[in-house]
């Protein structure tokens, strides 16, 4: 006879292939959250012959009266990856239990992708999570929703009791946290293999538009020199920009523009700085010639951007956009660079004055020439030679300059980072942070990878994905947090915690104004450093509770 087992897991601990019920695992899901936020649960279910599963869409009421929430099942999908994350311990030291920083060692396959499929075949032995999420709008009614769970596996119906307590606090509609997960807008025309910018490849964007909404992205980083057309006549050059108008509108009206992130002006090989090659059109819309790289040193560099940066801060103004767009200069910026950096910089300021400029930064090197400065995260917390980046951003923010902080590829180890390998409690801080530390914004490269990257996730014969970054200096999911669906991406465990930890901000944000003491000793219970924070679900949980309860 057949065995099944089926049991809640909490959503911030993931469910492996070989995973077994704990002696205290039950089947009743116990949901909780506030209202304008992410409802998130999970259970996962083995069968030692091997079912197949089919989920549908489920009600829960309100106990004392009809009031219903809409949960959505989805099977959680599972990566191969193989190598972990470098530089990052795999087991716990000897004494120390929660001193692993990661959740497998590679090879392995770990779950992540939130899949389509509304029916799965799983093998033998074999735990499959299931994970849930519902939407809460603001207006909700606080209170206890119950209901029950039924899938079928093979030809019976099992149940599962499900209970949510929605509590009275909300999270405002209104971002004020800027988050952007820079999109790869033109790769995902070739990987879905329609025409870059046709009517499809609008569509497309609008899918992932409103999927970044409903993550509380709030800014975008449109390809600026594919979106602008430039054209060159008897009277010089002039710049169109209907399709980059295009972009911001279909972004805006989605829900994601907050701010606009400008495409780098410049490219350094850490030799040189050069503008990127450009396509110049002629009166009639053909392509005239390709500008080649001008190095900014040059006369010529100097005369594109005198006409095209007044063009653009003109243009901003007219369409309401000045006061939301920042201006990036060059990527990542080392000390070494900060003088070229400076110098384009300054021509930046030079000729569209009206225009803020930002930029990631591995330097301090570069006095005036950001109004937005974007250091690493390891720059606010790190070893010897760190102090000079701490003590310089903390002056920075003394003196009223905006500071928010970047995650890539690094740091790696004990800090908070939203690799595939990483437990979920670690990427749940990244906005506790953005709140402890006064940093008001966040940037991270890797929405969709780039089409090279995103093109080696695969489905193998298993519904499974395979992990395709594998250079040593990269760590698993760095590149990505969603996965290609059908035209529209795939959320993930990774960002799904991703939003909870941004409406966190929000929820701290609220209590700050209310009781700012409180909210201090509400995170510091649980982050009091950095790399320092909490591991534990359950004492992670019950700080989250005494949030919410205070605001309720």
């Amino acid at each position: 006879m057949d065995s099944l087992l089926v049991w809640s897991v909490d959503p911030m601990r993931k469910v492996f292939k070989d995973d077994f019920p704990l002696q205290k695992s039950t089947r009743q899901v116990t949901m909780e959250t506030v209202r304008g936020a992410l409802a998130i649960g999970q259970i996962a279910v083995k069968s030692s012959h091997g079912a197949t599963l089919e989920v549908m869409p489920f009600k829960l009421r309100e106990r004392m009266g009809d009031e219903q929430i809409t949960i959505i099942p989805r099977f959680v999908g599972f990566v191969l990856i193989n190598v972990n994350t470098p530089d990052t311990p795999v087991r716990p030291i000897a004494g120390c239990p929660l001193s692993g920083e990661i959740d497998r060692e590679a090879p392995c396959k770990i779950p992540d992708p939130l899949l389509e499929d509304d029916c799965l075949r799983i093998e033998p032995g074999e735990s499959q999570p299931i994970w849930f999420t519902a939407e809460v709008p603001c207006e909700q009614k606080p209170g206890i929703y119950r209901g029950e769970f039924k899938f079928k596996v093979d030809n019976h119906i099992e149940s599962v009791p499900v209970e949510l307590k929605i509590y009275g606090a909300t999270v405002p509609k209104e971002r004020h946290l800027w988050v952007v997960n820079h999109l790869r807008a033109e790769p995902l025309a070739e990987f879905y293999g329609v025409e870059p910018w046709s009517p499809e490849h609008w569509e497309i964007l609008k899918n992932f538009a409103e999927d970044m909404a409903l993550h509380r992205q709030s800014m975008i980083n449109p390809p600026m020199f594919s979106l602008v057309k430039v054209i060159k006549d008897k009277d010089g050059l002039s710049f169109d920009f209907t399709m980059y108008d295009h972009f911001v509108e279909l972004f805006k009206k989605a829900g994601v523009v907050g701010k606009i992130e400008g495409t780098p002006l410049g490219g350094s090989d850490r030799k040189t700085v050069s503008l990127p090659e450009i396509q110049i059109l002629n009166s009639e819309g053909k392509v005239a010639y390709r500008q080649p790289r001008l190095n900014i040193r040059s006369p010529e560099a100097r005369d594109f951007l005198s006409k095209f940066l007044p063009a653009l801060e003109k243009h901003l103004g007219e369409k309401g956009l000045l006061d939301i767009y920042l201006q990036r200069i060059f990527d990542e910026p080392r000390d070494e660079d900060a003088k070229e950096f400076r110098f384009l910089s300054s021509m930046v300021k030079e000729f569209s004055p009206k225009i803020k400029r930002m930029e990631p930064i591995l330097s301090v090197d570069l006095e005036d020439a950001l109004d937005v400065w974007i250091p690493p995260l390891e720059h606010f917390e790190g070893g010897i030679g760190f102090d000079r980046y701490q003590n310089f951003f903390r002056e920075l923010q003394k003196q009223g300059k905006e500071v928010w902080f970047y995650t890539c590829f690094s740091p790696r180890g004990s800090y908070p980072n939203r690799f595939i390998d990483f437990p979920l409690i670690k990427q749940r801080y990244l906005h506790w942070i953005n709140f402890k530390y006064d940093l008001p914004g966040f940037l991270h490269w890797g929405y969709n990878g780039a089409y090279k990257i995103w093109g080696r996730l695969y489905w193998n014969y298993r519904n499974e994905f395979c992990c395709g970054i594998q250079r040593e200096c990269y760590a698993p999911g760095d590149a990505f947090i969603v996965y290609p669906g059908e035209k529209r991406p795939l959320s993930c465990l990774r960002y799904e915690i991703h939003r909870k930890s941004i409406e966190d901000y929000e929820l701290l944000r609220s209590l700050s104004n209310r009781n700012p003491k409180l909210a201090e000793e509400i995170v510091d219970s649980v982050l009091p450093s950095i790399t320092g924070y909490e591991r534990r679900i359950e004492r992670f949980n019950s700080v989250w509770r005494r949030l919410v309860e205070a605001l309720s």
